[in-house]
């Protein structure tokens, strides 16, 4: 033997004990100690022995890893069961204060906008078209404030409204795609008329 391969067998055979080594770590810290490897560093009258040596460590077990815990500003977050939040069931016209009359598709309400509140009606065309009522809307500053004036018309052609004094129908320019979005477009008008952001 010369002494190249002697050092290469001494060298494999040293990966081998650390290898061991750290097999037996991880099988005391996972398994309670059921088996107990002893090593010894090799000598080379036992290096023959220990090319046909075999380990049984017994039948596998399940192992359950555990994340590493989470961290958020040097403080540990506490994990438990998964906190289920539940979708937002009434939509915004509804949580604005909006209503639906019975039997109908209409929508009763009052635009807001920096305190300032107007009477408003929505009909809705089954989604695809919405016709909107405003009473009393600030005309004056929607003329000087605005370049929608002329989506404001006094005369309604629309004979199930008995309150015609000081009413609007609104035009839209485009169809809007929910309720929500009838109400903000006309509340966003408001807004520029008076010079307020919302």
């Amino acid at each position: 033997m010369t002494w190249d391969e002697l050092v290469l067998t001494l060298l494999v055979l040293g990966l081998l004990v650390a290898g061991l080594t750290l097999l037996r770590r991880w099988w005391r810290a996972d398994h309670n100690n059921r088996f107990r490897l002893t090593l010894s560093p090799p000598t080379l009258a036992r290096r023959s022995e220990m090319a046909h040596m075999q380990i049984r460590l017994g039948p596998p077990q399940r192992m359950t890893v555990k994340p590493p815990p989470i961290m958020v500003n040097g403080r540990r977050l506490i994990q438990g069961r998964p906190l289920v939040i539940p979708p937002l069931h009434s939509p915004l016209w509804f949580a604005n204060g909006w209503r639906k009359a019975a039997g109908k598709n209409e929508f009763t309400g009052h635009y807001s906008v920096a305190g300032r509140r107007w009477r408003g009606l929505i009909k809705d065309g089954n989604g695809r078209a919405y016709t909107a009522f405003i009473w009393n809307p600030p005309m004056a500053q929607i003329e000087r404030n605005t370049i929608h004036s002329v989506c404001f018309s006094s005369s309604l052609r629309d004979d199930s409204i008995t309150d015609t004094k000081a009413c609007y129908r609104v035009h839209y320019e485009v169809n809007p795609g929910s309720l929500d979005h009838a109400i903000v477009s006309i509340e966003l008008v408001l807004a520029e008329a008076l010079n307020v952001t919302v």
